[in-house]
């Protein structure tokens, strides 16, 4: 009965699956009607689900992406496209809208540390579609925070922490 707030974290591919969890669960409500918050807080994921096309180039601009490079880049677990059924089920033909304004309504924190930038190290998503968002977890978390934020300049309620002298080191992110 004193519960105020819940927290639910992951780093590395934890960290994956917290940020789709962001943006697809319904079970938020719940809790919220008995006045009970929620944060999602993401740490050196390999890789986002992006809600279109768009993916970051070298010079840092976002561009749609060239499919014919990587047929995948856009498919579920990189972006909307194929949804699994347990996503899909009771959601119209606005699935994707309906999961990006709800996600953006969310009290979510990236983490992201600052020297998280071996392009080759052996947990990182290094298919094309991974590869899509940049070439390394900093690159890519710092390209999916402007991506946001240029989708929602108002109202937006994420924020990212950068942690220098930290790398891919689930201690050193929490701590």
């Amino acid at each position: 009965p004193a519960l105020s707030d819940i927290v639910i974290a992951g780093h590395s591919g934890g960290g994956q699956v917290v940020q789709r969890y962001a943006v697809v669960t319904r079970g938020e409500a719940a809790v919220a009607l008995r006045g009970i918050a929620v944060r999602y807080v993401i740490a050196n994921p390999s890789s986002y689900v992006y809600f279109d096309a768009l993916r970051p180039t070298a010079s840092g601009e976002f561009k749609t992406f060239d499919a014919a490079v990587c047929r995948q880049f856009n498919d579920w677990k990189y972006g909307l496209v194929d949804l699994p059924a347990y996503v899909r089920e009771g959601r119209g033909p606005l699935a994707s809208a309906e999961l990006e304004a709800a996600y953006v309504k969310r009290d979510v924190v990236v983490l992201l540390g600052g020297d998280e930038c071996d392009p080759m190290h052996p947990a990182l998503d290094r298919s094309c579609a991974a590869r899509a968002q940049g070439e390394h977890r900093l690159g890519r978390g710092r390209a999916y925070a402007r991506y946001m934020a240029m989708g929602h300049p108002a109202g937006l309620n994420h924020r990212t922490v950068e942690i220098a002298n930290v790398g891919h080191d689930a201690h050193g992110i929490f701590t």
